[in-house]
């Protein structure tokens, strides 16, 4: 899976229609609205070999779209005074390239009803500055105006925000800001695209949200299983111990369950098929010995594995709870956890889980200690 972050034109109406902000450069500029302004419009709905899809724009990626291929996770976001922020995800995205399928997009076209469209964007101020008479606007859109949708998405896997979300460029690039030109695009991991989707609130997500945060689960585990297969400097021996560590088995998963005592190190649950064996910090940012250290892992009741890994919770030196912003109290009582619980941690576990800590204080920059209970 490709995951790509495209800059697109800002929208303060929701997208649904063009909404008359001003653009600094490219088409939005010239022409007083983008085509990409109809992205969460209920005309982008549209029905192909008898299932719901979404249809979308953006500026080209690459060559013609050439460098996404037909299974890209396509993050959309918006500069404006001085902010920048996500607007919209379109899982299993389909690049529509008219040379390639110009039937599939004649039959979007039609649904969608491109060529009506002109009337919204006429009814903008700006765009009438722009161009000054109906007749000049509708010449320059039969022209090279027309909305000509180049992207496609199951219905299931397309999220739109209902608040635009901020974003920090240097918690997902490291650099101080994102590209800005509507042209360009930054393809990025997917354990970065997961944290994207983790920063949206929890009661802001849907089944699509859950649709695309388990697609880059999947993804991301591939994507690292096939880095190691492709390590040629690793033996075959190795390769299979790492490959297991990413699965959470093995020699990994064994070494955990010998530490802990087979119990989940917060809870003391000893059920063996609900106990996960996780890394501490996270793989992408191991080598391969920190891959294989069982000091590099923690054995977690499912439920508390998944609030671990996506950074709801981390742990202090001590093993104290620590719990994000968006959980509460009782949301956390009602997965029978205690907001008192705490864990052991060896020397070297208190050396990794710094890092998760970092990582988990950069997504809530006032983390709340989970108070003690009397």
């Amino acid at each position: 899976m490709l995951c790509l972050l495209k800059p697109i034109h800002w929208n303060p109406d929701g997208y649904v229609g063009p909404a008359g902000h001003i653009a600094t450069s490219g088409y939005p500029r010239d022409n007083g609205f983008g085509h990409e302004e109809w992205n969460n419009s209920p005309r982008m709905h549209v029905s192909l070999n008898g299932l719901p899809f979404r249809a979308l724009y953006t500026e080209r990626v690459g060559n013609q779209g050439k460098s996404a291929p037909n299974d890209t996770l396509l993050l959309m976001y918006a500069s404006h005074d001085g902010r920048q922020q996500l607007v919209g995800i379109a899982g299993s995205a389909l690049y529509v390239d008219r040379e390639g399928d110009p039937q599939l997009q004649r039959s979007i076209k039609q649904q969608v009803d491109t060529g009506d469209l002109w009337r919204e964007a006429w009814k903008v101020p700006l765009v009438q500055r722009r161009f000054g008479t109906q007749k000049d606007f509708r010449t320059h859109w039969t022209t090279n105006g027309e909305l000509n949708p180049n992207w496609i998405c199951p219905e299931r896997s397309f999220f739109w925000l209902e608040e635009p979300l901020d974003l920090d460029p240097r918690m997902i690039t490291g650099k101080s800001k994102l590209l800005t030109m509507f042209s360009s695009f930054t393809a990025i991991p997917a354990e970065r695209a997961a944290y994207l989707l983790d920063s949206i609130p929890i009661d802001h997500r849907n089944a699509a949200w859950r649709s695309i945060r388990e697609s880059l689960e999947f993804a991301s585990a591939s994507d690292d299983i096939k880095d190691v297969e492709k390590a040629k400097q690793i033996d075959k021996t190795t390769q299979k111990a790492l490959i297991d560590a990413r699965l959470g088995q093995g020699r990994f998963r064994d070494e955990l369950l010998r530490l802990h005592g087979h119990r989940c190190a917060l809870t003391g649950c000893a059920i063996n098929e609900v106990l996960r064996a996780s890394h501490i910090r996270p793989w992408r940012r191991s080598n391969n010995t920190e891959r294989l250290d069982p000091d590099n892992g923690l054995l977690l009741a499912a439920h508390a594995d998944a609030l671990f890994d996506r950074y709801l919770i981390s742990f202090d030196a001590e093993g104290h709870l620590l719990l994000s912003n968006a959980v509460n109290d009782k949301e956390l009582r009602s997965l029978g956890l205690s907001c008192a619980m705490r864990i052991d941690l060896r020397p070297t576990q208190r050396i990794y889980m710094a890092d998760h800590r970092q990582e988990f204080e950069g997504r809530n920059r006032t983390p709340v200690v989970a108070a003690k209970e009397a």
